[in-house]
């Protein structure tokens, strides 16, 4: 049986769309509103983490469960947190401040 996984494709016009592989099917996920979408992790209750980018330049993470996408951003932090999730949907995050210090979490 081919194994599962996540991630992010480019289409022919360069725009980023995140994936989920199933070991069957593709099934493309955008956050909405989003120019690029990037998945980072899945666990086995099916929460599916990762980030994106907006026209305006900003990046966000998120979290998909449930159908309802939830923003997750740390303040003052230019660059997505979310890295990860576990199988008991703890999400793995992790960052740098505009001071270059780097912060983590789970």
């Amino acid at each position: 049986m081919p194994e599962s996984g996540v991630g992010r494709y480019d289409n022919p016009l360069g725009q980023g769309h995140g994936f989920v592989f199933d070991g069957t099917n593709f099934t493309s996920v955008d956050v909405p509103g989003a120019t690029l979408t990037v998945i980072k992790g899945i666990n086995l209750a099916g929460n599916i983490v990762g980030y994106s980018a907006h026209a305006a330049g900003k990046s966000h993470g998120f979290l998909l469960s449930g159908g309802q996408f939830t923003t997750i951003d740390y303040s003052n932090s230019p660059y997505p947190p979310v890295r990860g999730s576990t199988a008991t949907a703890r999400l793995l995050a992790s960052t740098t401040t505009p001071q270059g210090e780097f912060t983590g979490s789970s």
